[in-house]
């Protein structure tokens, strides 16, 4: 499953880790476990582009999201050679 995540972040076809869970149909939790493992093995890297949405919603397509402030995550060089390979 961890190569089906890195595939749906290489795509840009996910937006969050429950859009992740319901393309995989499996639980947010696992997927959260499953992205902290791929940071810790190399292949995802926290986005230099954080961001606070400031509540500015309209328009926004996480405008759902539950808090303020957003932590985005990339394939690292690693996730990147990674796919390529597959």
């Amino acid at each position: 499953m961890l190569k089906e995540i890195l595939k749906l972040i290489f795509e840009g076809s996910v937006k969050s880790s429950k859009d992740i869970a319901e393309k995989l149909n499996v639980d947010e939790n696992e997927v959260n476990l499953l992205i902290n493992q791929l940071k810790q093995m190399g292949y995802l890297e926290k986005d230099a582009g954080e961001f606070s949405c400031g509540g500015k919603c309209f328009g926004c397509n996480l405008a759902n999201c539950p808090t303020n402030s957003i932590i985005t995550f990339s394939l690292s060089d690693k996730g990147k050679n990674y796919i390529k390979k597959l």
